[in-house]
């Protein structure tokens, strides 16, 4: 396992896992959080909801939020304070022509035709960056989410670290929650 703070003050746990089904994942990835919430502020009687999009939320403690993510083989859960988060990962891959071409702004496919090497990183980030960037607006994944230039988004702050094979995308709001 391994620690991370990225966005300035978000908290991040990264956990590898192995032959483990999306169930077990999220299960993993919750108690993770209440982990690190306890570690990193002193809380011990979390309980995570969700709100009718989907997005977790500690049901007592409405100025600290949190965020999951998992993928083949790692979980990545965030926790932060006074401001409202999100977190992706993915194992870096070729995102399909057809996503790009639909999804990602002019800017970003100048992005990607500008890189000469290792152009699936870059796909993957900027995947990442909408991907993080949604689960912080809490609005889940939607079509005209996913066509904003993710690089014009002033009111946010976004950082992506690579850990192995992976990219790693937190997104934090400007601002208090």
């Amino acid at each position: 396992m391994k620690y991370m703070t990225m966005c300035g003050d978000v908290r991040i746990k990264i956990i590898p896992v192995i032959n483990i089904e999306d169930i077990e994942m999220s299960s993993i990835a919750y108690k993770e959080v209440q982990k690190l919430v306890t570690y990193t502020f002193g809380l011990l009687d979390c309980i995570i909801e969700k709100d009718e999009m989907g997005k977790p939320f500690f049901q007592k403690h409405i100025d600290y939020d949190l965020s999951i993510s998992h993928t083949d083989g790692l979980v990545a859960v965030a926790v932060g304070k006074n401001h409202k988060i999100g977190i992706d990962v993915e194992k870096i891959h070729k995102v399909s022509d057809t996503i790009i071409e639909k999804y990602y702004s002019k800017a970003e496919k100048r992005e990607i035709l500008r890189t000469r090497v290792n152009a699936e990183l870059v796909e993957t980030k900027i995947w990442t960056m909408k991907e993080a960037y949604s689960k912080c607006l809490g609005t889940g994944l939607n079509r005209e989410l996913l066509m904003l230039d993710i690089y014009s988004r002033k009111e946010v702050l976004m950082e992506t670290q690579i850990y192995k094979e992976y990219v790693i995308t937190v997104c934090r709001m400007i601002g208090s929650m």
